[in-house]
């Protein structure tokens, strides 16, 4: 898969500097159990990529600020993306190339794919070229999300996320960034009626939640927090639940590197090609459950 798709459904790279005190090792293990496969260095250490790429051939791995005399070495060793100092040291290397937008000239930029950027950058490195993939650094919590939906921007950088010297609380800071990165909640309950009341059930449902009924070729919602279904058309045993959340291919790429499948029959697409609706292949308690944007 293209790497730049792959860090857009991640959507999140942790960046560290790299030292002798830092344990890759438990580093590598942390990031996988979290299911967050990122990582980008600043600074070269050709035995701490490899041994994260030994384990775990798939996760992605950068470097930062990286010298002219460690580009050839860090292609070598396996690294997915560099960031080097002068992009006049990488011409001609076949890796990909994500630069820093203060160090490259306007010029450079119209022949780039992707660059990185501190927010109030991004008008300008669009306004050269509508077709750069951004990744946005020194975000605070609260901007995030509202960044992260903006034109172009495929992730955010974390400086903060990993403390070189205590990797203690990594996984406990990793998962709160990861959910609050897919900000996923219930939309609505979806309940499943085969004895031809599903119309005054949702009257009963509208009424309770102060609501309006709303007719679906699947049956109706009883206000928008839930939904009866007829059982024909229905998911799940007794019915579905309908989260929601800010990017389905997100959700789908972590949910799906943890182990859960989908139905992929159920998908449908925005015109960019991306999902906005997909359901999951098994229920949970008798429950469907879908994503929808």
């Amino acid at each position: 898969m293209d790497i730049i798709k792959r860090i857009r459904d991640i959507g999140l790279i942790p960046n560290v500097d790299y030292c002798d005190c830092l344990d890759v090792n438990e580093l590598r293990d942390i990031l996988n159990k979290v299911t967050l496969p990122i990582i980008e260095f600043d600074g070269f250490n050709k035995e701490a990529i490899e041994c994260i790429k030994k384990e775990n051939p798939n996760m992605i791995v950068g470097i930062g600020y990286l010298e002219e005399d460690e580009i050839d070495e860090a292609i070598k060793s396996g690294v997915d993306f560099i960031s080097p100092i002068n992009l006049s040291h990488v011409k001609n290397k076949n890796i990909l190339v994500i630069p820093e937008f203060r160090n490259v000239s306007e010029e450079a930029l119209k022949e780039l794919t992707c660059v990185k950027v501190k927010k109030a950058e991004i008008d300008k490195a669009l306004s050269i070229n509508n077709n750069l993939k951004l990744i946005v650094r020194g975000l605070a919590k609260e901007e995030i999300n509202n960044c992260l939906k903006i034109k172009n921007v495929i992730a955010y950088e974390d400086i903060h996320l990993i403390d070189m010297y205590d990797l203690s609380k990594l996984e406990n800071d990793a998962n709160e960034a990861i959910n609050n990165l897919l900000n996923i909640s219930i939309k609505h309950i979806g309940l499943n009626e085969d004895n031809g009341n599903a119309l005054e059930l949702a009257k009963a449902f509208a009424k309770f939640f102060n609501g309006n009924i709303r007719q679906t070729s699947k049956g109706y919602f009883g206000s928008e927090l839930v939904e009866i279904m007829n059982t024909d058309k229905a998911k799940g045993y007794h019915g579905h639940i309908g989260l929601t959340c800010d990017d389905v291919d997100r959700c789908y790429r972590y949910y799906k590197d943890r182990g859960y499948e989908f139905d992929e029959d159920s998908a449908t697409y925005n015109d960019d090609g991306t999902r906005k609706f997909i359901y999951f292949k098994n229920d949970i308690g008798g429950f469907a459950i879908h994503f929808v944007k």
